[in-house]
């Protein structure tokens, strides 16, 4: 039961079991490898929904829709960095729930392509911008911290990996690096200063009783595993 590596994990261990039968024929490998797909990202193909993400999405909006509401109150904007390796599907909900202003996500992203902080940064500054002549002067980024794997192959080398050759996104902080930028051009281009607030969003949901979609998600794939064994 698990995400991308519990699964990369399983497929070793059956393949070095296939490996003895071939090395040793009276050797029988008798069992086989069920897999429970279970991910707060929800970036599995194949399948709609991974469990566990309608619960974190959910407690990750209500976080954000908190630093919205404090944004509006105190002509803000917070930056709130939410998890998310590979899909940004966590993050968008959260966003949409909560009433964001924009939800960077890798999707928006060509593959391969090299993500540049300064071009989102411009990007997002004008919609800063827009948004005040509206009479708006206050909002929440929610970005994705995946979009660290798209740095260029320089930056990632200073940074850490765990033991699977993931980067570790907590290190990279991406969430600070567009807030601050931000502070910077926003009183290069007006005169005038204005927050940006850095927020994460991290552990803390997945710590949270399931929704009663998830529960009931949770109860199928178990009979589905048990109908297998």
């Amino acid at each position: 039961v698990g995400g991308d590596d519990t699964l990369k994990t399983a497929n070793f261990i059956y393949t070095l079991a296939q490996r003895r039968v071939q090395r040793n024929p009276d050797f029988q490998f008798q069992s086989a490898i069920i897999h429970v797909p279970k991910t707060i990202d929800n970036d599995y193909y194949g399948i709609p929904w991974t469990f566990g993400y309608f619960t974190a999405a959910e407690a990750a909006g209500r976080i954000v829709r908190g630093l919205y509401d404090d944004a509006k109150v105190t002509n803000c904007y917070h930056v709130v960095e939410l998890m998310g390796r590979k899909a940004g599907w966590y993050t968008a909900a959260a966003s949409i729930f909560a009433r964001g202003t924009k939800a960077i996500i890798p999707e928006d992203y060509e593959a391969g392509k090299p993500f540049g902080l300064a071009k989102l940064s411009e990007e997002l500054i004008n919609i800063v911008l827009g948004r005040e002549a509206d009479g708006r002067g206050y909002g929440v980024f929610c970005v994705a911290e995946g979009l660290a794997d798209l740095l260029t192959e320089e930056e990632k080398s200073k940074m850490e990996k765990d033991r699977f050759g993931n980067l570790r996104l907590a290190e990279a902080k991406i969430g600070e690096h567009v807030a601050k930028e931000l502070e910077r051009l926003y009183q290069q281009k007006t005169g005038h200063k204005k927050s940006f607030k850095p927020q994460i969003v991290g552990y803390e949901t997945r710590q949270n009783p399931p929704s009663l979609y998830d529960a009931l998600l949770t109860s199928q794939l178990g009979v589905g595993a048990y109908r297998l064994i």
